[in-house]
């Protein structure tokens, strides 16, 4: 398998995406139970949320680190212009889970928020294919 990169956190993960580690051994059962639902999803509902994804996970930023009196902001791929979008989040996050259900939205937007945006879930999605699954560890290999 060669070098293996193990994760035990989502900082931890978002590192080892970051650095496109072409093996990633995760070893905490939430965290596992986060990518499943995320690798779960089919191409078709990854792309008809993935707008929404950006909206949801800017807000949640921005609500974490409120933005400056006359900021404008706006959430982009990588990193976040600042907005105040509260009620579009709202909107955008009913539609998410409407879709795909609480547990795998939950899970897209707390990784999301961690990684700082959607680039690094893309990257999760589409870059990454789940080769081994134990009761307690899951290896993730880049194609």
């Amino acid at each position: 398998m060669g070098n293996v990169t193990v994760c035990k956190t989502e900082k931890q993960l978002k590192s080892a995406l970051s650095n496109k580690d072409s093996t990633i051994r995760i070893e905490n059962s939430d965290l596992i139970n986060k990518v499943k639902s995320i690798k779960a999803l089919k191409l078709k509902t990854w792309t008809s949320i993935a707008t929404g994804l950006v909206v949801v996970i800017g807000a949640a930023i921005v609500a974490a680190h409120p933005p400056e009196p006359g900021d404008v902001a706006i959430p982009v791929v990588k990193g976040t212009i600042r907005f105040g979008g509260g009620t579009v989040a709202a909107v955008a996050a009913t539609v998410i889970i409407g879709k795909i259900g609480f547990v795998a939205a939950a899970a897209l937007i707390t990784l999301g928020v961690t990684f700082g945006g959607i680039d690094l879930l893309n990257s999760l999605y589409h870059d990454y294919e789940i080769t081994e699954s134990g009761s307690n560890y899951l290896v993730l290999q880049r194609g």
